[in-house]
């Protein structure tokens, strides 16, 4: 399916933030779908997710979680790992739930979205914001979490601790000899998602 991709602007309580969205050709509606980066940033591999996301039939949009830092810290190389981890440690939880929540409403107020009809998901570091909105943002209608770290930690506020909040229907991606990601924590997330009776499929791969 053909695609149109574009940066747009939203605002958030932290100022205006930049939202790489793509959508189908056409007039839709079509379901809206956030995308979560990793913590390299909206990058060109973002990108393309995202508007592989759109030519599946999505209005698909990656809100640039980064937008509170300087330029030179939006788009960080892969081989920038300590850079990256560093940038990514300056973000609270309640700062990128200002930027999921802004990115579901810019979605939701487009014409070519289907109102209401949004879901989101995300890799690695987005894995974990996206396990995050599903406990904070009641409206969304899908979650997809691949191998999302500290979704489990020894801290009160990790999303684990919030499942009972979950809403939407969610699936995770997890591998099994992630060394950041231990099949521990992965049995803890699938024991809280059936404890609160959730409705979820877990996968693991070797």
């Amino acid at each position: 399916m053909p695609v149109q991709a574009e940066w747009v602007t939203t605002s958030t309580p932290d100022g205006d933030m930049r939202v790489y969205l793509a959508r189908p050709e056409g007039t839709g509606p079509w379901p809206g779908l956030i995308v979560i980066q990793e913590i390299f940033g909206v990058n060109d591999h973002i990108q393309d997710v995202t508007r592989r996301f759109a030519a599946e039939g999505f209005v698909a949009a990656a809100p640039e979680l980064y937008h509170r830092f300087e330029e030179s810290e939006r788009d960080i190389p892969y081989s920038d790992l300590q850079r990256a981890f560093a940038v990514r440690s300056r973000l609270s939880d309640d700062m990128v739930m200002m930027d999921v929540d802004a990115t579901y409403d810019l979605l939701n107020r487009r014409p070519d979205v289907r109102s209401g009809q949004i879901g989101i998901v995300g890799y690695c570091y987005g894995g974990r914001v996206a396990y995050l909105a599903a406990t904070r943002n009641p409206n969304l209608k899908a979650v997809a979490s691949y191998y999302g770290g500290r979704i489990v930690a020894d801290e009160p506020n990790a999303p684990i601790n919030f499942s009972e909040n979950i809403r939407a229907p969610i699936i995770l991606f997890f591998g099994e000899q992630d060394q950041s990601i231990p099949m521990e924590q992965v049995r803890q997330i699938e024991a809280a998602l059936k404890r609160e009776g959730k409705q979820f499929e877990l996968y693991t791969y070797p």
